[in-house]
């Protein structure tokens, strides 16, 4: 039986936002899409390479890690060489705290075209920042409708990762996160382009349990088996 999630009001949300945002950005991170540098390419050298986009944000953009090679990027890229026999290149345009609404204009003019998939990741708390989940569907929906309009590369949804522990922003995310999860199932199944990947579980009292090379080295294990169906390798 699953629980219906608890309304939560405009103030409890903002402040449950604010910690999360707060202790992330006192956090290391890999670049992102928006800092200065060079177009973040991650490679593992070979034959008729694999190409793969990363656009949103939230557990795509490498908190705890520096490079985006020790981020999902890399580690993603090595199991996708592995299972493929060539090479991958991946394409990082995450943004810091990218709303859904978003995601599909962040990518610009440069759009999908020269990718064999891509994959997008909500931002962390996002569940709480529509205020109800059928204003959550509202934003997923056009986005997979204008994602469609622009592209035929198949689409990897993310999830949110799923809260343990038994904090208060726990008890008020768990149900929150997982009625914006099954949405996204539900969205991806009535759309033409797009799969859902799960993206594990972390701690809301303890952002470091979304950083570092081990989670991010799990998190593409997650990633892996769908995105290796959207580009049609043996899983």
């Amino acid at each position: 039986m699953t629980t219906a999630p608890t309304r939560v009001g405009p103030v409890l949300r903002r402040r449950a936002l604010r910690l999360s945002d707060a202790a992330r950005a006192r956090m290391d991170r890999a670049p992102v899409a928006g800092d200065e540098g060079a177009a973040l390419l991650t490679r593992v050298e070979g034959i008729d390479p694999l190409r793969v986009l990363l656009f949103g944000s939230g557990a795509l953009i490498g908190y705890g890690v520096r490079t985006r090679g020790d981020a999902v990027d890399g580690h993603l890229a090595d199991l996708l060489a592995r299972r493929s026999g060539r090479g991958v290149t991946i394409e990082s345009r995450v943004r810091l705290a990218l709303p859904t609404a978003e995601a599909v204009q962040s990518l610009g003019g440069a759009g999908t075209v020269t990718f064999h998939a891509a994959v997008w990741c909500p931002r962390f708390g996002e569940e709480l920042s529509g205020g109800s989940v059928r204003r959550s569907r509202r934003a997923v929906r056009a986005m997979l409708t204008e994602y469609a309009e622009a592209s035929s590369v198949p689409l990897v949804l993310c999830t949110l990762p799923e809260p343990l522990g038994d904090d208060w922003r726990t008890r008020l995310r768990r149900p929150r996160i997982a009625a914006f999860n099954e949405m996204l199932r539900r969205e991806a199944q009535s759309s033409r382009c797009a799969r859902v990947a799960d993206s594990g579980t972390y701690r809301p009292s303890d952002p470091a349990s979304t950083t570092g090379p081990d989670w991010h080295r799990g998190f593409a294990a997650q990633l892996f088996p769908t995105v290796a169906a959207a580009l049609s390798l043996p899983v």
